[in-house]
């Protein structure tokens, strides 16, 4: 966590202290036919119900009639809430308050895999509903009990698109955009609302949401700042590009092919222990790739599966790159790019030699430390090459200790696949190789992801050559 820091903004390009959105047309309000229902979908603790207040009290401002009602679910926990507004033009008229089926006239989607949901695709009609979507996804807290859930944004927009057809939703990266003109992604609800109103799909006026963020009283000058930038953006989008540089936000980098992704992982395994490791890397891939071009030649589906799995089992997160990855210098230019001024870090954490249980789920508890953990971690990252070795005073617990022993065997079996690889037995190879997938997380979660593998290990492995391998994904003892 981030204490005393301010966002940094993009206010030599932007203006300080100008308005964005300044000279720019107010356009035809949504018409109020005989109800306007607006139907906001989001995750929890990013501002939702907040958003919906804000309209809410606007439209009071101008005169209509306004019921709002929050659904909030589990939204402690970054799970799906949602605000349903209704409007009507008259004050005193009652609108009812949840939105029905096919009832929404507009989608303002803060967050696309809620947007994308049952609930909301429900409220959707072809040909009533507008909608605008941020599509820079954010994995729900559903995430954690199914680590397989897709988190790509193509199969949610075309959830979206195949329910109003392509004319009548816009998706737009409010996360990125936000971030980089604001300083601060938090703003991104107010920006995408700004987006739809300057679309002229909003039956309320500019003058009466920026009083509805005056009245609330926080962060008001960055909230209506965001507003009018959200305003700029949809009117204006050439604009915008050229003060951010980008009209989207850049994904996660794809190797090429296998030689620049195996490098790339071999680098980074130089920098997590010495150039041997990497090399270890290396060699054991290249030759699994040998065997494969004899039994496939067409296919490197199987060398890519192990070029991912043996990465992710070796460079495993210890002590030592946990120090390594907060110290090495990145993660401190991240937050200078994002936050100026006098800040501190506080630091939340569950070692396993000290963290205490929760009676209740038996996981660890994570503690805060102080800004001083910034200077252990240097010390700690320097002793890398303690790891595995005798006097390692973290390798002697089970988590450590099982970590190695799923590398170990991962290796064994990779060199038994090299080895034994045919055209007959290559798909079922690659489903041996692949079942490391689910070798996923932390601490107890790892433990029960280590558990699963290796029953289906034993059935996939038979597969492959006849004969039961014994696995060796051993428990912690």
């Amino acid at each position: 966590s981030v204490i005393g820091g301010m966002p940094r903004k993009m206010e030599a390009k932007a203006g300080a202290g100008i308005d964005p959105a300044e000279g720019l047309a107010d356009p035809q309000p949504a018409p109020i036919i005989e109800a306007f229902s607006i139907l906001l979908t989001g995750i929890g603790g990013t501002g939702v119900i907040t958003s919906g207040a804000l309209l809410g009290i606007a439209a009071h401002i101008d005169g209509l009639g306004v019921s709002v009602l929050d659904q909030t679910g589990i939204a402690q926990k970054n799970g799906a809430v949602m605000s349903h507004v209704r409007l009507s033009r008259e004050p005193g008229d009652a609108a009812g308050t949840r939105i029905g089926v096919g009832g929404a006239d507009l989608v303002i989607g803060f967050d696309m895999v809620v947007a994308a949901g049952a609930e909301a695709i429900t409220a959707m009609d072809g040909e009533r509903t507008r909608a605008v979507i941020n599509d820079h996804l954010v994995p729900l807290a559903t995430f954690t009990e199914n680590p397989d859930m897709p988190i790509n944004a193509d199969g949610y927009a075309d959830a979206i698109g195949t329910k109003l057809g392509g004319d009548n939703v816009e998706f737009i990266n409010a996360t990125w955009l936000a971030t980089h003109l604001m300083g601060d992604a938090i703003t991104s609800n107010i920006f995408l609302m700004g987006y739809a109103y300057q679309k002229g799909l909003l039956p309320i006026s500019a003058s009466s949401i920026i009083a509805a963020i005056q009245l609330n009283g926080v962060a008001a000058e960055e909230n209506i700042r965001a507003f009018a930038w959200g305003r700029v953006a949809a009117a204006d989008p050439q604009r915008i590009h050229q003060l951010t540089g980008e009209e989207e936000e850049p994904g996660g980098e794809e190797a090429a092919d296998l030689d620049t992704f195996a490098a790339a992982n071999a680098e980074n395994l130089t920098r997590y222990q010495n150039r041997a490791y990497g090399q270890r890397y290396l060699g054991r891939i290249e030759r699994l790739r040998n065997a494969e071009e004899i039994a496939t030649p067409s296919r490197e589906d199987l060398s890519l599966a192990a070029a991912r799995n043996l990465y992710r089992l070796m460079a495993y997160k210890d002590e030592y790159e946990v120090a390594r990855l907060f110290s090495d210098g990145a993660f401190r230019r991240k937050l200078e790019a994002q936050f100026s001024g006098a800040y501190q870090l506080r630091y939340h954490l569950a070692p396993p030699v000290l963290a205490a249980t929760d009676p209740v789920s038996g996981a660890p508890r994570k503690r805060e430390f102080g800004p001083w953990m910034g200077a252990a971690f240097h010390i700690l990252a320097q002793f890398k090459y303690l790891r595995g070795t005798f006097i390692d005073p973290f390798g002697a617990h089970q988590d450590r200790r099982q970590e190695r022993r799923i590398r170990d065997h991962f290796e064994s079996l990779l060199d038994h696949i090299t080895e034994n690889l045919k055209p007959g037995n290559y798909e079922a190879a690659l489903a041996l190789v692949s079942n490391a997938d689910q070798i996923r997380g932390f601490g107890h979660i790892k433990r029960a992801a280590i558990l699963a593998a290796e029953a289906d290990e034993t059935q996939l492995a038979a597969a492959f050559n006849g004969a039961q391998l014994k696995p060796q994904l051993a428990a912690a003892e």
